[in-house]
């Protein structure tokens, strides 16, 4: 079934732009918000704890009910929109997180707080995978590097910038605009959707897979609640260690059905294509690091070395407006010459700019944390989304819904691995330096240098996968060597990686 509208689409200009640029800035608006959602509400737990007299704990459920929600969704979201359509579930998941976020600005208890940020994640977990299919099916194969880079703004700038902003707001306004701030772009990328995109082709017959939902389910929840507990109970207690089992268990069972399946919920053959399998593992170790680094350095800053929510925001925005100008460049050289090298180059720079940072001093000065942290942002600003548009490039255009859920649950269990990882090996060494009679301050300075050497060396084992990632091919063409035995529609495909002059 050929669902790519490109073609036809490409000839129609809105007011002096082509028909999927302005669906390209629908998508980039809504995964803006979702993505922007997230790193405003982690600066603003330690006052909503004073605000509703709550504990950690209880407060902790804001964000992880968030998380465990979006691990159960993002899974069927291909599903539901080979179902009914990638429009019309993009629109509605936008009114559904701008309800929950406004919900969450009437909240009067910790309850009702945690249930509007469930009803947000509902709609979160399906705009983040319907927004990049739209991408894959809207824009013309030779941009679609550009597009995803621009789509890769929100994805890796709104990290960054949520904690400036967060601290502005706390600071001058009321906690409620941590949420309202929410409802007007949701909005906005609600009605440039509804006036730009086109709806397209549903599969009504096909069957939801209930056995392979309940242990997708099964095992992202108790995925997630290790991670995120383990913080405070420790990697090696029982009900972490539980926790990881059932989801071992799941996980394996899970694989093995949907490969047995004809209509599975999530396209697991696509990992056949090397070049997929390469450039997901490059995703997530950035991920880490990125949700890792934006969590971590405001413990560190702020706690620490007595920085303000709006210092450590400075210091982090120069380094999001980096990321933000590289994505759509990196982009272009995406589609002009491949990935190998634009995502090899991307890595090498994180790699040692993530090393530069794993010897920060109490003394370091603000310029020099800045001047890293810029570097980094630049390196992947040309690394993540060159590396997701490998991945999604080799995929067959009926399988994009799937593809981009699978991209989706990649980078929602590498953010949450990775700000647990971080600020495991960074509290916990505290407490052994501490005891050892180092000082609060050295105590975290170690600490912190140990958590980034690591990030550092597991971007540096990237960068031999990043040289793996092959010439990018045409939409619907998997490469010679991928699954031509589960695909037997493939053997009339090309089999010639993708050049510029077969455009």
């Amino acid at each position: 079934m050929e669902v790519d509208s490109a073609n036809t689409e490409a000839q129609r200009k809105r007011f002096g732009l082509a028909s999927y640029w302005w669906a390209v800035i629908g998508v980039v608006l809504g995964a803006f918000v979702v993505i922007l959602n997230n790193s405003l509400i982690n600066v603003g737990i330690p006052m909503l704890m004073q605000i509703f007299h709550a504990s950690e704990a209880q407060m902790t459920w804001v964000v992880t009910g968030y998380m465990i929600t979006l691990g159960v969704i993002i899974p069927i979201s291909g599903f539901v929109v080979d179902r009914w359509g990638t429009k019309r579930i993009y629109l509605i998941a936008l009114l559904i997180f701008a309800a929950g976020a406004a919900g969450c600005t009437l909240a009067t208890s910790v309850p009702m707080l945690i249930l509007f940020r469930i009803v947000q994640a509902f709609g979160g977990a399906l705009i983040m995978p319907s927004s990049m299919t739209i991408i894959y099916r809207a824009v013309p194969f030779q941009l679609r590097g550009t597009a995803l880079g621009l789509w890769g703004i929100s994805a890796m700038v709104a990290p960054a910038i949520g904690p400036t902003l967060s601290g502005y707001l706390l600071e001058y306004t009321s906690w409620h605009w941590l949420f309202l701030i929410n409802v007007p772009v949701a909005l906005l990328a609600l009605g440039v959707g509804a006036w730009a995109l086109r709806e397209t082709p549903t599969q009504k017959e096909e069957h939801f897979d209930f056995a392979g939902f309940i242990a997708s389910t099964i095992g992202m929840v108790t995925l997630l609640l290790a991670f995120n507990e383990s913080k405070q109970l420790g990697w090696t207690s029982g009900p972490i260690v539980g926790f990881f089992i059932v989801a071992i268990v799941s996980f394996v069972f899970f694989v093995r059905h949907e490969l047995r399946i004809d209509e599975p919920l999530l396209q697991l053959r696509v990992f056949a294509s090397r070049t997929f399998s390469w450039a997901m593992i490059v995703v997530a170790v950035t991920v880490i690091g990125l949700f890792g680094g934006v969590f971590l350095i405001p413990l560190y800053t702020q706690g620490v070395l007595g920085f303000t929510p709006i210092e450590t925001g400075l210091l982090l925005l120069p380094a999001a407006a980096a990321t933000a100008v590289l994505n759509p460049i990196a982009g272009r050289l995406f589609d002009q010459y491949g990935p190998r090298w634009v995502v090899v180059s991307g890595v090498l720079i994180v790699a040692c700019a993530t090393l530069g940072m794993a010897f920060w001093e109490p003394s370091t000065s603000f310029s020099a944390m800045l001047l890293w942290l810029l570097v980094r942002g630049i390196g992947l600003g040309m690394s993540n989304m060159t590396a997701t548009s490998a991945a999604l490039n080799t995929v067959r255009p009926e399988w994009i819904p799937r593809a981009s859920a699978i991209n989706n649950v990649v980078r929602q269990v590498s953010g949450a691995l990775g700000i647990a990882l971080l600020t495991s090996l960074y509290s916990g060494r505290i407490d052994q330096l501490k005891a050892q009679g180092f000082s609060m301050i050295d105590a975290a300075s170690l600490s912190f240098n140990r958590a980034f050497l690591i990030v550092a060396l597991l971007s540096f084992c990237t960068v031999p996968l990043a040289f793996l990632l092959r010439r990018t091919l045409p939409a619907g063409i998997l490469e010679p060597s991928s699954n031509r035995s589960n695909d037997p529609s493939s053997a009339s495909s090309s089999s010639k990686p993708f050049s510029p002059g077969a455009r």
